[in-house]
């Protein structure tokens, strides 16, 4: 039966009734419908910055069942993944429906647009936010951004990586490449992320997902040692002169044994100008390029 709201606006409680007759409250597998409601709950709630109880109460309980929805829609994710130890094919493709943004048209904006997928993701593998205070970045260290999630499920197949590769992230944040690598490929993989608030984090969702091929260290990437490496991924995490330290030590690693190289975001143009590798592939604006050795 519906509700009888006493003393309410008629405008603002036919917003809620018609809120609460979305679809995607009836469909569990609607990760984008429910986020464009919670985005109207919340503009709903700040343009009625005192509601009446009811109304707000009704407004809240529309909020906090969407959210259980999307957290029961992760953790059923979450179970498949442990179950199984990677995520397999038939997860993959259940992923992909969920990458369901509308990105800008053109332009880098596009490539780095967040969408359904990436809150998905983070919840899905247990990804938190650090806890304690983060330090200042010195000069030529970007700050930490996570690659969107839609560009990670074909990566490993673009990329050719295997479980014969060890695939260093450099600036890896709160893990999301390393550990969608590994799961996606079986591949091990390195972490190296100079935060060590972020470290802490990437390891506790390792641990927690059973990934013992997984692994992170709180480093400078252009101290770490990077001699095992056989494919290398790096969104920007360095600028101006420590790019080009950086670049400089991974073609000494390309002099010893052939490597790959996946680059995004604004460091792609750099990459690709290096005389010692050559374009291989692309999976979204994530470039691939190999050694010339």
């Amino acid at each position: 039966m519906r509700r009888v709201m006493r003393n309410t606006s008629p405008a603002a409680t036919q917003d809620i009734m018609s809120l609460e007759s979305d679809p995607s409250l009836a469909d569990p597998a609607d990760l984008a419908g429910r986020a464009d409601l919670l985005d109207a709950l919340e503009l709903w709630l700040a343009a009625h910055e005192a509601p009446p109880d009811d109304l707000a109460r009704w407004a809240v309980a529309l909020r906090d069942r969407a959210e259980s929805m999307d957290a029961a829609l992760a953790a059923g994710i979450r179970a498949r993944i442990i179950a199984d130890g990677h995520i397999s094919a038939g997860l993959r493709d259940d992923l992909r429906r969920y990458a369901t943004g509308r990105p800008a048209q053109g332009g880098r904006d596009a490539d780095d647009q967040y969408d359904s997928l990436d809150a998905l993701i983070c919840r899905a593998l247990g990804i938190a936010a650090p806890a304690g205070p983060i330090a200042d970045l010195p000069p030529g260290m970007v700050a930490y951004q996570p690659t969107p999630a839609r560009w990670l499920l074909d990566l490993a197949d673009v990329a050719k990586i295997t479980a014969q590769d060890l695939v260093v992230d450099i600036g890896a944040g709160l893990g999301q490449v390393a550990t969608m690598v590994t799961l996606l490929s079986g591949a091990r993989t390195l972490g190296i992320e100079i935060e060590p608030a972020y470290v802490a984090v990437a390891r506790s969702c390792a641990a927690g997902l059973g990934l013992s091929r997984v692994s992170f260290r709180a480093e400078d990437a252009l101290r770490a040692d990077l001699s095992d490496g056989t494919l290398f991924y790096i969104y920007t995490p360095l600028i101006g002169a420590r790019l080009e330290q950086l670049l400089a030590r991974l073609r000494r690693e390309a002099d010893a044994r052939p490597i790959r190289v996946c680059a995004y975001g604004p460091c792609v143009a750099t990459v690709a100008a290096q005389g010692w590798l050559r374009y291989r592939a692309h999976c979204g604006p994530i470039q691939v390029l190999g050694s010339t050795r």
